[in-house]
């Protein structure tokens, strides 16, 4: 699958998908939690396929940490740095 992401231009995506299948399932949970679980990942599904639920999650995180690292500047870097 990595091999041939090449082909079809989709190397981040395949590499974002091949690193979450690599970890336990962030879906597995406890029965008491499962409705409160479900409602957190409900904003990273995708109605075709699950592995793009991690491709969502990844780049909801990558935002957030970019917008995180933007606030740690001060207004003059920011304008110098948008």
């Amino acid at each position: 699958m990595v091999l041939e992401a090449q082909k079809f231009g989709c190397v981040r995506e395949v590499m974002i998908i091949t690193a979450g299948l690599s970890i336990q399932d962030p879906r597995e949970r406890p029965a008491d939690k499962k409705q409160a679980s479900d409602e957190k990942h409900r904003r990273f599904a995708d109605k075709d396929s699950d592995f793009l639920a991690y491709v969502n999650l990844w780049n909801y995180l990558a935002g957030a940490a970019e917008s995180a690292v933007r606030e740690c500047f001060p207004p003059p870097v920011q304008k110098r740095f948008p």
